[in-house]
């Protein structure tokens, strides 16, 4: 099945560009009538506004207008259909715009009505260059479009392939607790196996609906799902202290997106050594955003160890962040002394 084209999402540096194009065209457009008419530098530049001013305000319907196509119509054969027609269309409308545009100045200029009809070799020009730029428009649309829809295709693929695999010594050492459990204390093991058991179906649900937020209370259930199953496996080694402001939980957040972050604290908090490692999870507020700091003891150092897991781990966090908002982020920063190690999410309250 053919991937359906992306919404295309616009971004300042967008428009800055679409700005710069059409300028770089009035100039143009401009030197071309001081070059064959010689008039005035400000007529020539008058004439240049009167003419693609209104290009320029009909380009940016086209590209609302072109989101519109795009998500409506899937077929190509249709689309290239539609846009061929409206191509034309555009070049009549703006057109009409410049003439009804001087219709207007030359009434106003002689006090009166006043009726002139366009040279056609004009008409013939401006339809020519409005197919044009219609086309140059669309294109550029498209390309932004297929980017787009690529780039989220790659990241949805690594984002799909995080939610789906938690850490394999997590899913051994918990499964053997159990069965050590089991012989001891049947409530704590059918307890342990209750825990290990949603935090599975929240990660397989994720994966298959493909939902992209949960409430940050949601989040921290499973969270906490997560630690009480690491603390069955380490005991006293691990200490968890939590401060949780609690008017920041009904902030939306991207499913599991504290999972890497606690297995990475994990990682190189506890395993690997026989210290106590203490690991902080805090959730704070300014009305505004939320921040959600994971931040642990370093007892083992493993600097040349810090696989691509990690890495990757990391990574998609940040990704998964930078696509949910555009102020939502996340900072990672080591001590002075490294000896802790502090990764900090913000979320807007609003996406």
């Amino acid at each position: 099945m053919t991937a359906v084209m992306r919404f295309p999402r616009y971004e300042r540096s967008f428009w800055f560009s679409y700005s710069l194009a059409w300028l770089t065209f009035a100039s143009g457009y401009a030197a071309l009538h001081l070059l064959s008419e010689n008039p005035s530098v400000v007529k020539a530049i008058s004439i240049s506004l009167r003419n693609i001013v209104p290009a320029a305000l009909l380009g940016i319907a086209v590209i609302f207008y072109n989101n519109r196509v795009m998500q409506r119509f899937e077929n190509r054969w249709v689309q290239l259909a539609i846009q061929a027609v409206s191509a034309f269309c555009y070049a009549g409308f703006w057109v009409l715009l410049v003439w009804l545009m001087g219709l207007s100045r030359m009434s106003l200029l002689k006090g009166t009505f006043f009726f002139f009809l366009p040279p056609i070799e004009a008409v013939h020009w401006h339809m020519l260059a409005g197919v044009l730029i219609y086309s140059t428009i669309s294109g550029v649309q498209y390309a932004i479009a297929e980017s787009q829809t690529k780039w989220a295709m790659l990241k949805n693929a690594e984002v799909q392939l995080a939610l789906a695999k938690f850490d394999p010594h997590f899913l051994f050492n918990t499964l053997n607790g159990i069965r050590h459990l089991i012989r001891k204390d049947s409530a704590a093991a059918e307890s342990a196996h209750v825990k290990l058991a949603e935090l599975l179906r929240a990660s397989l649900v994720a994966v298959q609906t493909g939902e992209d937020a949960v409430s940050l209370a949601y989040e921290m259930e499973l969270s906490n799902l997560y630690l009480e199953l690491q603390q069955l496996r380490f005991r006293d080694r691990l200490s968890i202290v939590r401060n949780i402001d609690k008017s920041a939980l009904d902030v939306m957040v991207p499913p599991l997106i504290l999972q890497p972050l606690l297995e990475n604290a994990i990682r190189y908090g506890v395993e690997g050594s026989s210290q106590n490692s203490t690991l902080h999870l805090d959730v704070m507020d300014d009305l505004k955003h939320a921040t959600i700091q994971v931040r642990n003891t370093i007892t083992s150092q493993k600097d040349d160890e810090f696989d691509e897991r990690e890495g990757m781990g990391l990574s998609i966090v940040k990704t998964r962040l930078k696509g949910f908002a555009s102020d939502a982020h996340m900072k990672a920063r080591t001590s002075d002394d490294g000896k802790c190690f502090t990764a900090i999410i913000t979320v807007p309250h609003e996406c």
